[in-house]
């Protein structure tokens, strides 16, 4: 799977196809590099959700970013998992994208 890597010094990039947006949470700082994303140009036509990674530890905080983005940006929370995933999650994770992707090929056709 193609991806970038946003950085807080420069998350003013670009997209030009449907993308999902995987977010950590380990600080209110990423938020606003990934608001500053979606909001350039015109990346929030091609957003179609959210993926969050965090700690159960956390208890209601766990995901916290991808969570409130979700709602700030009416996106769909697609997934989310613990730390780095299991292979389960990992496994889960593609199947979800695929099913996005057949869905939009699906309605291009």
């Amino acid at each position: 799977m193609d991806s970038i890597e946003l950085n807080y010094s420069n998350p003013l990039t670009e997209v030009d196809r449907e993308y999902i947006l995987i977010t950590p949470t380990y600080d209110d700082d990423i938020t606003d590099v990934i608001s500053n994303f979606i909001e350039y140009d015109n990346n929030i036509h091609f957003l179609k959700g959210f993926v969050g990674s965090g700690n159960k530890n956390f208890d209601n905080s766990y995901c916290f970013n991808a969570v409130n983005l979700s709602k700030k940006y009416k996106k769909p929370l697609l997934f989310t998992f613990e730390f780095s995933g299991t292979d389960k999650d990992i496994r889960q994770f593609k199947k979800d994208v695929l099913a996005i992707e057949e869905s939009r090929t699906y309605q291009q056709s």
